[in-house]
């Protein structure tokens, strides 16, 4: 075959994307419905000679699909995986064959990332050189996924944004967790800014050359950094537009790449000094600072745009709007500024929003720091997404998303029925837990006797497990997936069901006089 199938968005003569199923024989009327198939999704197709129907290769098997459905270019995929308490997410662009360009930003913690890739791109995956790894900042639930993809797929290239640890705990004898110090940082703060981070490849590799690394990311980097198939580091930001920076984009997805979209690059915004050198601004305590100083992109393609908010924080919500306003900071409430009232204050912060918002505004926003309530509900109206992606876990205690987070996102956002994603809400496994349950089994039923079984009383460590394995558990992941061609955007999830022949949840997003807005999902057909 010469040319490329794809499952089509819609045929000619329909408004809005309908099911579209895969099928055994070459008649509708058989009702031989073997999978339902979604928007983009690959066709190998064996034979297209026949004018109605395609034969494809489904598995083992020959089946069908109907020709009008099918087209030859694919849209731009964006999936956020169920990653547990974390984030990860892929980008898949359209372009054919060597053109296509695979992006990972973030992996989560564990590995649920490697377990998503390699279900996805199966037997090829060793032969895959994705073409970028971005770690949005340096907390584990955003690169330890990727320890697992060392040796099992190259990246072209490693971006990150400065401020990572070379030392912060070890392992202890028998695995257990122990400070090791007070973390060592890498980036030197003086003043209200980091300096001295390593901008590229060279400064990297020598930040992280110590032949003994101590904590999770000088491990991890000493490992990555072996790997030929790993290409060189570089650093990500923009220069704070109040110092006359430009615009700056992923390198090779600018304006005059010759794509039909682009990856703008908004945070982190670093300065110069006198000397020239760049310095990121301090929110906190290193922490913080990390994290409000995530690398922030905006994918924009036609009509439809996604911003990626990695952890970002109020303080650097406040500083990142007051930027990109023009102004020299953000507007707060004082007896001895300017607004004393609050109704002084919420004129300006409104008009604040409005010159910062040609900058930010998104159609898609993937919410900051997992549904954190540590925003600043201007920054999201700047946003104004129509729809959220919220990438959360049930590990550690953090709540995320918050449940007044929620009523804060629907409130402030564009449309009437603003669309609230979670990967924690749409999953459908215990993502911390499932592979763990048959571990967890041998560890009680070892020591345990047949007279322990036989008894009337089980251990108490086998009851524990088996209330523990009667929650209820379902049979799918919670991925969120966004496919756009630029005219139209969709946002789908599959269903608990677990039903070949019914799989996906999804919600069409259309350009309207009040903005984008969802106008139809799997619901109203």
């Amino acid at each position: 075959m010469a040319q490329n199938f794809f499952v089509g968005f819609k045929p000619d003569g329909e408004t809005k994307y309908r099911k579209k199923y895969i099928f055994k024989s070459k008649s509708r009327a058989s009702n031989q419905k073997i999978k339902e198939v979604f928007w983009g999704d690959f066709l190998n197709v064996t034979d297209d000679s026949d004018s109605e129907w395609l034969e494809i290769k489904w598995g083992a098997q020959v089946a069908f699909f109907p020709r009008a459905d099918a087209v030859n270019e694919r849209p731009l995929e964006i999936i956020f995986v169920d990653v547990g308490q974390g984030d990860g997410a892929v980008l898949i662009t359209p372009e054919p064959g060597a053109g296509e360009a695979i992006i990972v930003i973030d992996a989560g913690k564990d590995d649920m990332m490697a377990r998503f890739l390699g279900g996805r791109f199966g037997k090829y995956m060793p032969h895959l050189d994705f073409h970028a790894a971005i770690i949005t900042h340096c907390d584990e639930d955003h690169y330890g996924g990727f320890r697992d993809l060392v040796g099992m797929a190259g990246f072209k290239h490693v971006y990150h944004n400065g401020l990572m640890e070379t030392a912060s705990s070890y392992d202890g004898p028998g695995g257990t967790r122990v400070k090791r110090r007070k973390a060592e940082r890498l980036g030197t703060k003086r003043g209200k800014h980091y300096r001295d981070f390593p901008e590229d490849d060279a400064g990297f590799r020598k930040a992280f050359s110590d032949p003994n690394p101590l904590g999770d990311f000088a491990e991890f980097a000493e490992e990555f950094l072996q790997d030929p198939r790993w290409g060189p580091t570089a650093f990500l930001g923009r220069e704070n537009p109040n110092d006359g920076g430009s615009q700056a984009f992923l390198p090779g997805f600018g304006p005059a790449d010759g794509r039909d979209y682009q990856i703008e690059l908004l945070g982190p915004l670093y300065e110069r000094d006198a000397q020239g050198r760049k310095s990121l601004p301090v929110y906190g305590d290193h922490g913080v600072t990390k994290n409000g100083n995530s690398i922030l992109m905006r994918l924009e393609y036609g009509r439809f745009s996604v911003f990626f908010g990695g952890d970002l924080n109020a303080p650097a919500e406040q500083h990142i709007l007051a930027s990109y306003a023009g102004r020299d900071a953000f507007p707060k409430l004082s007896r001895r500024g300017d607004f004393q009232t609050e109704e002084a204050l919420e004129v300006e912060l409104n008009a604040l929003t409005r010159a910062a918002r040609p900058a930010l505004n998104s159609t898609v926003m993937k919410a900051c720091h997992h549904g954190s309530a540590d925003v600043t509900d201007a920054f999201i109206r700047a946003v104004n997404p129509a729809a959220y992606v919220i990438s959360s876990g049930e590990s550690g205690g953090y709540v995320h998303p918050r449940p007044d987070l929620l009523g804060r996102l629907g409130k402030l956002s564009q449309g009437a029925a603003p669309v609230l994603l979670s990967t924690e809400l749409q999953r459908g496994s215990r993502a911390d837990d499932d592979f763990e349950d048959a571990n967890a089994l041998r560890k009680a039923l070892r020591g345990t006797t047949a007279a322990d079984l036989a008894g009337e009383a089980l251990p108490d460590s086998i009851e524990t497990l088996i209330a523990r394995l009667a929650r209820s558990n379902v049979q799918v992941y919670g991925a969120i997936y966004l496919k756009t061609d630029g005219d139209r955007m969709v946002t789908a999830f599959k269903k608990e069901n677990n039903s070949p022949k019914d799989r996906w949840f999804h919600f069409e997003y259309k350009l309207t006089d009040d903005g984008v807005v969802p106008v139809a999902s799997s619901g109203s057909h």
